[in-house]
């Protein structure tokens, strides 16, 4: 890696203009990068990262202007160039990932001719030469069936197919700067992986630099050489990435590795950063962070501190940046942060064994492809293809897999927001699969659901008191008016957010106060099972720490049963006391977590824990990711299905779905590679 400078950041200030107030949202901030070089920018959203990528492309919204600063490319000032000039540069000299491959993909023009788009503007390509380097581009990304795809518009594409999109259009015309926002937020491990390693790879190929933004600390471990932390429009701490991991200096920095899950994280709470990044309109006397770090002191409000070198290349603005780095070194501000290091605990023996709450029995959802004039059936999409599971009052089923397996429908089918095809759904002792919807609905109440994303699910023209209130008054009518308003304020209370909260409107909180909402309105009628579909997904990892320490604490309070469907495993690993991995429509494994986890049986689950990114495994040997994608669920493959993608299929495997083989009383595996199966590699 060379020491020489590609790309210089110096005091660089963005003001974005909102209701007359000017919003810092980049201030001071200034960094390198060297070529060949990853350097990732961390923090919480509304920190200013992406707002420092867009500055330094000059992409700004109307409402945002670069008050000063200065931004060099290998020695050329960007902040003064003509805008002539610069448009061929971006994609040319610097190449960009946006964070949202589907709202930055033209949706009315096909893949092909927007990766042309880029090569005609940047290169001297035309005609048929610009089709076969956009062929080679899909190919070079790892987009299978590379013909058919370069006519295909981007709603045609899978999420990860998307986001390889991106990075093709974003290399097309051999950038030497890469900017990646958010590249892998909210991919399934697999494609994370597979994404990953194309970034890799393709830096070595063309020894370019990275800028990395992201709220993952698992994936700046595995690409980062440089890191950046980034809180309140400013840097608070600067270092090479094995320093970082290893002695991380500021309050801020350690305390998102204290609030990251793990295994070892399920017998307590995660740690939580109380409050939420200040706004950023007004005057800052001290340090931004100070309101919300647990050893600050009366100078830290009273005095911006300045930047203490620690050591070699190890930057950090806090007052007490050595003491700070001190204490997590002597392990007292030290927590475990390894996502596949310890084994979880036990559970107590002597803990009465919870009695059963629901029983999945052969649940299968097809959806009929109708076509013709008649809308006769063509075909079927097996969505869900003979599941079978059991929850028990105040346990936690964790339902795991790619996007595409058919988590979520069977989450629906459960709730009976899905009627299933065939198989049985038992809630209680009850089968509740064919009952009629005026028999159905007593049984709502017991049954309740938080959806993925909460601003989509809350209706923005109610008030947080009407979207709670409103489920108590469709399924408790027992209850009078000024009842439901104490429950109400109860339940409000029981999520941790304020009285006050009741008059105001979704709009007006936080990702993470969303959640609590839409927690709170699945509480407000007394549910025994709450189905749980990505609520964590997308949040960042102090966010996601409420949520996870609220989900547990009303289990033990309330002794609720989840169905916690997800694709991230650390969050399995401190919640779950059981996991089901799903794979095409099928459970291929299930059991306790202690067993699926720390000795995985199946190909699959053992590439999806491989696949994840795992703050330890700094720069050292990772298996392969699995490669390709998940086939479709229209004309599944004959034999086991996970068989087209598996290093270890047989003939067999090709031709026969395997059995149920049960590993021990609660952990059993659907592979013809089992008992054989203990020579595989140890991927985790």
């Amino acid at each position: 890696m060379s020491e020489e400078r590609l790309l210089e950041v110096e005091h660089l200030t963005t003001i974005v203009h909102a209701d007359g107030a000017k919003v810092h949202a980049v201030d001071d901030v200034s960094f390198s990068i060297g070529r060949n070089e990853t350097f990732a920018l961390v923090g919480e959203s509304g920190c200013g990262k992406s707002l420092t990528a867009l500055s330094l492309m000059r992409l700004l919204p109307e409402a945002a202007e670069i008050r000063s600063g200065s931004v060099r490319v290998d020695g050329e000032e960007w902040l003064s160039m003509p805008e002539l000039r610069l448009r061929d540069h971006r994609g040319g000299t610097v190449g960009m990932i946006f964070q949202e491959p589907m709202t930055s993909l033209n949706p009315v023009m096909t893949v092909g001719r927007q990766i042309g788009e880029a090569l005609l503007r940047h290169t001297d390509l035309r005609g048929k030469a610009v089709r076969k380097r956009v062929l080679d581009l899909l190919a070079q990304v790892g987009i299978a069936d590379r013909e058919r795809r370069y006519g295909d518009y981007p709603f045609q594409l899978s999420g990860g197919q998307k986001q390889r999109v991106m990075i093709a259009m974003a290399l097309a015309a051999r950038p030497r700067i890469l900017i990646a926002d958010e590249p892998t937020t909210a991919l399934d491990v697999t494609i994370q992986a597979q994404i990953l390693e194309l970034m890799r790879g393709l830096q070595r190929e063309r020894q370019m630099s990275v800028l990395l933004i992201t709220h993952d600390l698992a994936v700046v471990s595995e690409m980062a050489h440089q890191v950046a932390v980034m809180y309140a429009g400013q840097l608070v701490e600067r270092a090479p990435r094995d320093a970082f991991f290893a002695r991380p200096a500021h309050p801020y920095s350690q305390s998102l590795f204290a609030a990251l899950p793990g295994r070892n994280r399920r017998a307590g709470t995660l740690s939580v950063i109380k409050g939420t990044v200040p706004p950023l309109d007004g005057a800052f006397a001290g340090c931004r962070f100070a309101a919300r770090c647990e050893s600050a002191a009366p100078v830290c409000a009273q005095d911006s501190p300045p930047w203490t070198r620690v050591e070699e290349g190890h930057e950090v603005r806090c007052h007490f940046a050595r003491e700070t780095q001190a204490r997590w070194e002597n392990g007292k501000a030290r927590v475990s942060v390894a996502a596949g290091a310890a084994g979880l605990p036990a559970q107590s023996a002597a803990r009465p064994q919870p009695s059963e709450l629901l029983t999945v029995s052969d649940l299968k959802v097809h959806f009929p492809i109708r076509k013709g004039f008649l809308k006769r059936a063509q075909g079927y999409v097996k969505a869900v293809d003979g599941v079978s599971f059991q929850i028990r009052s105040g346990r936690t089923l964790a339902l795991v897999g790619e996007s595409g397996c058919g988590k979520t429908t069977v989450g629906k089918a459960v709730l009976q927001l899905i009627r299933a095809t065939s198989g049985e759904v038992r809630f209680q002792g009850v089968p509740i699969t064919r009952l009629p919807e005026a028999r159905l609905r007593p049984l709502r109440s017991d049954l309740q659901i938080i959806f993925q994303d909460p601003y989509a699910s809350l209706d923005p023209r109610m008030t947080v008191g009407s979207i709670v209130e409103e489920g108590i008054a469709a399924l408790r009518t027992e209850l009078s008016r000024g009842q439901r308003a104490q429950a109400m304020e109860r339940i409000l209370g029981q999520v941790g957010l304020p009285p006050a909260s009741e008059a105001r409107y979704p709009h007006e909180f936080s990702g993470g106060q969303r959640q609590r909402v839409a927690i709170a309105r699945a509480l407000a009628v007394g549910p025994r099972l709450i189905v749980c579909d990505e609520p964590t997904s997308a949040l960042d990892v102090s966010v996601q720490a409420q949520v996870l320490n609220l989900l547990k604490r009303l289990q033990d309070e309330l002794g609720l049963a989840y169905l916690f469907i997800t694709h991230n495993l650390a969050v399995v690993a401190s919640l779950a006391h059981e996991v089901a991995v799903m794979y095409l429509g099928r459970i291929v494994e299930q059991g306790d977590a202690e067993e699926v986890l720390d000795s995985p049986r199946h190909p699959y689950t053992q590439s999806l824990l491989g696949s994840a990114p795992v703050i330890e495994r700094v720069r050292t040997a990772r298996p392969p990711p699995t490669q390709g994608e998940m086939p479709s669920a229209i004309e599944p493959p004959p034999g086991c299905h996970f068989a087209p993608r598996c290093a270890h299929a047989m003939p067999l495997c090709r031709e026969r779905y395997p059995g149920v083989t049960r590993i021990h009383a609660h952990h059993s595996v659907r592979c013809h590679l089992w008992p054989a199966a203990s020579s595989l590699p140890d991927s985790t």
